[in-house]
């Protein structure tokens, strides 16, 4: 094996030869013809500044591998000693369940799921990511002979995870590379099985895992260096460029040279908005809120009364909300009432600032084919054990005073964590209820297969698709939001200023236990 420097030295000698008949002979003998312009740069280190590229090392070339394992079509191996293929209908099923996802994941997540048995060539490497990350733990779940096969798979995906963190520190680094060295050996024993007939089960992209850590180490994060910027714009030049088929080259520099003057004057004379070449599409307005820095509500806005359900809700609200932390002066529902006023504002949107994510109300949502639904979300608040118990003291809530707030109409469902981690359920509860905007954590998006629902969630650095419970976590559908300012309805505070509402039909018109209900957000004052 050949190192740089042994490179450099064999290309040196070929252009120091002293005829141009021995720098043939040279060149032939080693392959190398020259020195490469790169080489005579020193801020290049070779081979650390050309890291492995993630993107079609894992999801273009592993990925797809070991599906080709799982359905016996690695190269016409079978599975030898182990017992790791799928059945034809287990897979089908599968693949059905991914495709069918695209109707319930929102389009934030990505683009809509091919079926990798029937659209196979569809399959991109964003596809392929987010297959593995976050489809397949669900749906290959139960579905081996043995469990040793999809834990094998999950170590996978849980380094992928780490791998694609914005940020790692030098001691998970270390765990990468433990964590790839561990993979790879037991790749090996079920794949490899120590028969040398079966050694095309090896492909170099499997030794290249082992060689993931030194590109961290060399060049930071895999996102740093990954494909997927470059592909973009290829694939930018190849739909926007390309004009003449005679002179195409020529056009590609063409449009590349202009574009890249356009934005230098742009950048130059602050001529950014004015000179975009971007698509206009109708400006969506956004309504912010001093205390809810994090939330942004969107249209559509309409005025809602409040009927006698809704006000019932309310008063849960109020009491539990507004109460101070001792028993004596624990709000009646009487007086809570006083504080509801006739009307609340609703919103049909909100973004979460801190995802992106923009979670839609039930009653917003477009039923159409191609609709994807952004109706559920995660919540996280802290629940009141005694909530039906006026005289109970295990209560500890703040008091507000002429405080705007949101609120948010969910219909939770009957979710249960698995032995996996991953958050199921197959029915919606009946009764809907309010939590504070400040309680939704993020979208989240949906996945059935085998029976239940079981929900995928994006969100943190590393997060899959799995539900997080801190204290208390519910998942709710989205079907309106409002704003309310509400008042301390304890004796003293100020007066109701009437004011807007929530969506009083918190249940989807089908019945559907897809259907979580998150309603509204209000304000009353």
């Amino acid at each position: 094996m050949r190192s740089h420097d042994k490179f450099i030295e064999q290309g040196a000698s070929v252009l120091e030869a002293p005829t141009n008949a021995a720098a043939k002979r040279l060149a032939k003998d080693t392959g190398i013809k020259g020195i490469p312009l790169l080489a005579s740069l020193n801020t290049l280190n070779f081979p650390f500044s050309f890291p492995l590229d993630f993107m079609h090392l894992i999801f273009k070339n592993l990925i797809p591998n070991l599906i080709k394992h799982y359905t016996g079509t690695f190269k016409d191996l079978d599975s030898g000693t182990e017992d790791y293929k799928l059945s034809k209908e287990a897979w089908s099923e599968i693949c059905e369940a991914g495709s069918a996802s695209g109707d319930t994941i929102p389009s934030s997540f990505g683009s809509r799921m091919p079926n990798i048995e029937s659209e196979r060539s569809n399959m991109t490497a964003e596809a392929w990511g987010f297959w593995s990350m976050y489809l397949a733990p669900i749906l290959l779940q139960n579905r081996f002979s043995r469990r040793r096969y999809y834990d094998h798979f999950l170590k996978l995906v849980k380094l992928i995870h780490t791998c694609i963190s914005f940020e790692l520190k030098r001691s998970e680094v270390a765990e990468i590379r433990q964590g790839f060295q561990d993979w790879v050996l037991e790749y090996e024993e079920i794949f490899y099985q120590q028969n040398p007939s079966r050694i095309s089960a090896c492909p170099v992209t499997v030794h290249s895992l082992l060689h993931i850590a030194d590109g961290i180490e060399a060049t930071g994060p895999v996102w740093a260096a990954w494909a997927f910027v470059m592909e973009q714009y290829c694939g930018w030049i190849k739909r926007s460029t390309v004009r003449s088929r005679k002179h195409a080259l020529k056009s590609i520099d063409n449009r590349i040279l202009e574009t890249t003057q356009l934005e230098m004057a742009k950048t130059r004379y602050g001529l950014v908005k004015k000179l975009s070449l971007k698509p206009k599409h109708g400006r969506t307005s956004k309504e912010r809120f001093p205390h809810y820095p994090g939330y942004a509500l969107l249209d559509p806005k309409r005025a809602l009364s409040v009927n006698p359900a809704l006000k019932r809700q309310l008063v849960d609200l109020i009491v539990t909300r507004c109460s101070p932390d001792f028993v004596d002066h624990k709000i009646s529902a009487a007086t809570a009432k006083k504080f509801i006023p006739s009307k609340l504002t609703e919103w049909g949107r909100v973004q979460i600032d801190e995802t992106g994510d923009r979670a839609r109300g039930r009653a917003h949502h477009n039923t159409g084919s191609s609709t994807r639904d952004s109706c559920f979300v995660r919540y996280e608040c802290l629940v009141d054990r005694n909530a039906a118990n006026n005289e109970a003291e295990d209560l500890v809530q703040q008091t507000f005073f002429e405080e705007t707030i949101l609120l948010t109409h969910v219909q939770t469902c009957d979710a249960t964590e698995n032995e996996d981690g991953f958050w199921e359920y197959s029915s919606m509860k009946r009764s809907p209820h309010f939590v504070d905007l400040k309680t939704v954590a993020c979208v989240v998006g949906r996945v059935r297969d085998q029976g239940h629902w079981t929900f995928v969630d994006r969100s943190g650095p590393t997060a899959h698709a799995k539900m997080a419970s801190p204290p208390s976590s519910s998942c709710s559908d989205v079907t309106d939001f409002s704003t309310s300012e509400e008042s301390d309805p304890n004796p003293g505070s100020s007066s109701d200023n009437g004011s807007p509402t929530l969506d009083p039909s918190p249940v989807d018109a089908n019945g559907s236990p897809m259907d979580l209900d998150t309603s509204s957000l209000g304000s009353s004052g």
